[in-house]
């Protein structure tokens, strides 16, 4: 009876052994909060760009093309909701006074930073940021700067297209997709 149950143990582990799951890569994404009235859809055009529908309440948001322009090889799974909440203020009560952000990662895979500091596989984030209205406020990237550094190349659109902030930070954090390191 042991040799009869070892050799099915024997079997089951080669058997196990022959399989390998893979994460498969998603090329469209819904997300939706049901509870903030929120939903958008991510995902790749052709070209490797960033086709994105969102809707607030039930009311399409209108994002400007060339927003997106620059977002190449979005990692749509990544794709998240949040919102900014004053320190203090419970959530229950603010609410959807600051809107809601729309936050993914994109690009190619980059190594940054030096020694035991050295991260791979670091990716440029996104945040686009929804008034409570519904209407698309500006968008938010930071782009990291490669090897033998800890900078990001930051850049804040508003909704017209005007840089609001577009400089190079120093960070040994990932200051994105979910929250900004430092101060606006």
């Amino acid at each position: 009876m042991k040799t009869f149950l070892l050799l099915l143990f024997v079997m089951g582990v080669s058997n196990a052994a022959d399989r390998d799951e893979r994460r498969v890569p998603l090329d469209e994404v819904t997300i939706k909060s049901n509870e903030y009235g929120a939903d958008a859809t991510l995902s790749l055009k052709e070209d490797s760009s960033l086709r994105l529908a969102i809707l607030m309440n039930g009311k399409p948001v209108v994002i400007p093309e060339s927003a997106l322009v620059p977002i190449k090889d979005a990692s749509v799974g990544t794709a998240a909701f949040s919102t900014e909440t004053p320190t203090g203020v419970p959530v229950s009560e603010w609410k959807l006074k600051g809107g809601i952000i729309l936050s993914f990662y994109y690009g190619d895979r980059v190594t940054q930073g030096f020694g035991k500091m050295r991260q791979e596989g670091i990716l440029s984030g996104c945040r686009i940021m929804i008034s409570a209205d519904g209407n698309y406020e500006r968008i938010e990237t930071a782009v990291p700067q490669g090897e033998d550094s800890f900078r990001w190349r930051v850049l804040v659109q508003s909704k017209d297209g005007k840089d609001i902030r577009r400089e190079t930070v120093e960070s040994q954090k990932c200051p994105i997709p979910m929250r900004w390191n430092g101060n606006e």
